[in-house]
Formats: structure tokens, sequence, C-alpha cells
């Protein structure tokens, strides 16, 4: 398979980015800053979706990925990190589904925008799922409770992205656009599809994992 060294350097470029920004914030913020987390979701979020519009293919995986991979070094884990690795993979994936339409506009920087706060909800939605399995009752009350809880990071993560979204992809698209050769923009069905299942696969991991660790 012939590697495009354009892509594959973007594609460095933004896990770079992700992993420092997310680390940088968690340094210079003071320890207990609510605000410190929304961005750090945030930071990771336009990533994913810069690397599924301005790259595509596999690389809508591997740039959320390798940035959550990297800076959980940092941070450490636990149990839920399948999930929130896998829930920005659904990022990326959004952002994949506007690769070909990509221009230096008002109207598309509005489109992404509006596409990462869409994204906050999918990535929520999953990722809180994945704390009620793991550590709520697995009851009605309990799911309840679970996303009640979670209501205040759903609207931190829903102001985040709408500031950092436009703020970094603004300069961004515009030096995919104008400030390096273009690549082709012909989307290949085999990666195409590799990638949606290898998110799958990622995704069912989460669920099935804990239960043969568990067991």
């Amino acid at each position: 398979m012939k590697i495009n060294a354009q892509k594959l350097a973007w594609a460095i470029v933004l896990v770079i980015l992700g992993v420092v920004a997310r680390v940088y914030l968690r340094v210079c913020l003071p320890p207990g800053t609510s605000f410190c987390m929304f961005d750090m979701f945030a930071v990771v979020a336009v990533m994913a979706l810069l690397a599924g519009c301005l790259i595509g293919g596999i690389y809508s995986l591997i740039v959320p990925f390798f940035i959550m991979l990297f800076s959980d070094i940092y941070f450490g884990n636990n149990s839920i990190l399948l999930f929130t690795w896998s829930g920005f993979a659904f990022v990326g994936l959004m952002g994949y589904a506007l690769k070909n339409r990509v221009n230096y506009s008002a109207k598309f920087i509005g489109t992404l925008t509006g596409m990462g706060i869409g994204s906050v909800l999918v990535y929520d939605f999953w990722t809180n799922l994945g704390w009620w399995y793991l550590f709520y009752p697995h009851t009605v009350n309990g799911l309840m409770l679970c996303y009640t809880m979670a209501l205040p990071f759903t609207v931190g993560h829903l102001i985040s992205a709408s500031i950092i979204v436009p703020l970094v992809s603004i300069p961004a698209v515009y030096i995919h656009k104008y400030g390096l050769p273009k690549t082709d923009t012909l989307i290949k069905p085999v990666e195409h599809y590799v990638t949606i299942c290898l998110t799958i696969l990622l995704a069912g991991a989460s669920v099935f994992i804990p239960v043969v660790s568990i067991m």
C-alpha cells in the first residue's frame, strides 16, 4: 500500500498538536480547574475532525487514537479508556463525512463547527453509556442518574467545542487549501470501509473487554 507522504505529515502534525495541547492544559491550569477538562476534550475533538475532513481515510481513526494513547501515558486512565478512544474515533468519522466538501469559506467553517457541536452529543452519549455500563447499576434509574450527573460536562464540552473548533479550523483549512499542494480527494472504497469497520471493532471492544476482565 502506497503511503501519501503529505497525508502522513499532516497526521503527525495533528497528533503532536493534540498531545501537546492536552498535556499543556493540564500542566498550566490550576488543579481542579473544571474548564481544563472541557478544553482537553475540545483539542482532541478538533484534531479528530480535521483529520477526518482534511486527510480522510484511516487517518480519521489513527490521529485521535494516537493522541489519546500518547497523552494517556502522561494522564493515566481506567477501564473507561476504550469508550473515550472509540468516542473520538466516531468524531473522526464525522469529520470524514465532510472530506470532499473542504473549502475556505464561512459556510464550511460553520458546517465544521456544527459538526463539532454534533460530535459532542455523539461522544458524550457514547462515553456516558460507558460510565453507566462500567460504574453504575444496570437499571433505568442508574442510566438516568449517569446522564444527569454528566450534564455539566456536556454543557462544558459544547461551549469549548463552539469556541475552539472554528478558531483552530480557520487557519488549518486555509493552510490545507491554499498553502500546500492539493492531495487526491478520491475516497478509496477499501480504505473507507476498513476505517468504519475498525472504528466499530474498537467500539465493540469497549463493551466486550471489560466483561472478559470481570469473568
